[in-house]
């Protein structure tokens, strides 16, 4: 369809919706893309089915969650619904050995990337981390790696889960930040009090600055509702506190990025989902990172 003028954007959503209704469904199938109504979906079970349709999955980034259940039973339905982007350790040990230097880290659905192709910034990947996974190591000078998904939005709402311990800790530590130099989640020490801090959205004062330590690997969970403009902080299933404002925009990444808050440490696993996760599926995420990484958690099973 070619218009011989500009068209106005009211004419515009008019086409696209007239599109989308006469060839949604045929090119879905046809390139695999989500489509409520994609025959492509039958294909997978009855469970699989509810998960596509909940995430609006291709079928690529759905059988990629079936191979990832497949190798680990311990990830459940709830954990694989709506990742917008999910960096394994997994993913790391398949392209790297200890020692290497880190330009790509794989999303494990096949969507997003995070990577940086400039050799004096790129991170080191260890292999035996925390539990026995690996790690990367960020060098507190310019380390950071580049992530295509962004948050463009206040109004949307996500979670991010991540697995990190600092080496240090001086004045703010970005350990995802985002391209407008508003980070996403950090924190801060030394000659400030210990706050977990996510900078647009407010910093928190740990209530038990015990916990605030060099070296502690922590599970650092992050919901932002976009609808009330409320963050919420977790740090091994303890909730930290909640402070408000509209969420930094932009493409997401690890590390030092766009401004001088240097990382000084390690990053073994980031989860993002595009929503704010129910209290309930919140702790699920959290139990299943800390019985993999063998982190303390109150509900961690291993305990047991």
């Amino acid at each position: 369809m070619i218009h011989n003028r500009a068209v106005p954007d009211i004419e515009l959503r008019e086409i696209e919706s007239y599109l989308a209704d006469k060839y949604g469904l045929y090119l879905a199938d046809k390139s695999e893309l989500y489509h409520p109504d994609a025959t492509w979906i039958l294909a997978f079970d009855v469970d699989m089915q509810a998960v596509i349709h909940a995430s609006a999955y291709t079928k690529s980034q759905a059988e990629a969650v079936i191979q990832i259940q497949q190798a680990d039973v311990s990830v459940s339905d709830i954990l694989v619904t709506g990742i917008e982007s999910w960096y394994r350790p997994e993913e790391l040990s398949e392209d790297y050995v200890d020692g290497d230097s880190v330009g790509f880290w794989p999303d494990a659905l096949g969507v997003h990337e995070l990577g940086n192709v400039a050799l004096d910034e790129q991170p080191i990947y260890i292999a035996h981390h925390t539990g026995g996974t690996g790690a990367l190591d960020f060098d507190s000078i310019n380390d950071g790696l580049h992530g295509t998904y962004a948050h463009n939005d206040a109004s949307d709402s996500l979670t991010i889960s991540v697995v990190y311990s600092q080496k240090s800790f001086y004045n703010y530590m970005r350990v995802i930040s985002s391209e407008n130099s508003l980070f996403l989640l950090g924190t801060r020490g030394d000659s400030f009090s210990p706050k977990y801090a996510s900078y647009s959205t407010g910093f928190l004062d740990d209530p038990d600055p015990e916990w605030f330590e060099a070296d502690r690997t922590v599970i650092h969970t992050y919901r932002y509702d976009g609808s009330s403009e409320l963050a919420e902080h977790w740090i091994d299933g303890r909730f930290i506190g909640s402070c408000s404002g509209s969420l930094a925009h932009g493409k997401i990444g690890l590390g030092e990025l766009y401004y001088n808050d240097e990382l000084n440490g390690y990053v073994s696993e980031l989860l993002i989902h595009d929503r704010a996760l129910s209290d309930a599926d919140l702790n699920e995420v959290e139990v299943y990172l800390a019985d993999k990484s063998e982190l303390y958690h109150p509900d961690a099973t291993w305990i047991l």
